[in-house]
């Protein structure tokens, strides 16, 4: 008797264990960071935001979604919503299709809702939240890691102001300075195996130089330490 129920007991944490591998091998973490400090013009439409989501080519796998704001506050709150991984064969395709669909409006609230909130702040904390959403992600070990950034991406911030002559003259001509200067503040974690999405329409040729060279600058600074970094005016 004592010998079955340890056999039971070995079984079952077999199980649950090759559960939980299953459930990593076939999820996927998705970040999405909105800056708020741009006022409605750097803001994602929820079609594009689901767009990521492939649930045609493949409903059943999990799904691990967190949203943050960019502010003139280094940390913000995240918003998470998830999906779990599920096996077809051992699960009903009527409620993983209701779940699959719950999921969806979950993020769309969180996007629509995106349109009636700041006007545009004055300072803009880019790089610190950045970095700890990127630790976050680094601690996933999911099928695949996405990260999009909605933002201009100039800091104005304790760190540097990159409206201030001298540090846009420095952007400019030595990047890597500003790279330095960033990299001391907070140090940027192994991102091999994560792709980074930069989101960004500039509105005037003042706006596309200054992003062309910050947009470039974090490409550099990202690749460096193994992530796949995308730069698109939309998704």
């Amino acid at each position: 008797m004592i010998r079955s129920f340890f056999v039971f007991i070995i079984l079952l944490s077999l199980i649950l264990f090759l559960l939980a591998c299953n459930q990593v091998e076939h999820s996927n973490a998705t970040s999405l960071m909105v800056d708020l400090t741009e006022g409605k013009d750097s803001r994602p439409l929820s079609d594009e935001v689901l767009s990521l989501f492939e649930f045609e080519k493949d409903k059943w796998s999990g799904e691990f979604f967190r949203f943050s704001e960019i502010t003139d506050i280094g940390l913000m709150p995240v918003k998470k919503v998830s999906l779990g991984y599920e096996k077809s064969l051992f699960s009903n395709e009527l409620i993983r299709n209701r779940n699959v669909d719950h999921f969806k409006r979950e993020i769309e609230s969180i996007v629509n809702n995106l349109e009636s909130d700041s006007a545009g702040r004055p300072n803009s904390s880019i790089y610190l939240p950045i970095v700890k959403e990127l630790g976050v992600l680094n601690t996933y070990k999911f099928k695949s890691r996405t990260l999009i950034i909605y933002s201009d991406l100039v800091e104005n911030s304790p760190i540097i102001s990159l409206y201030d002559p001298e540090s846009y003259h420095a952007l400019e001509t030595n990047p890597d300075s500003i790279q330095k200067l960033l990299e001391n503040h907070a140090s940027i974690p192994d991102l091999q195996g994560i792709r980074i999405i930069l989101v960004y329409a500039p509105q005037n040729l003042q706006n596309d130089e200054r992003y062309r060279l910050v947009s470039s600058l974090y490409k550099k600074m990202l690749e460096s330490h193994g992530a796949h970094v995308e730069i698109t005016a939309s998704l």
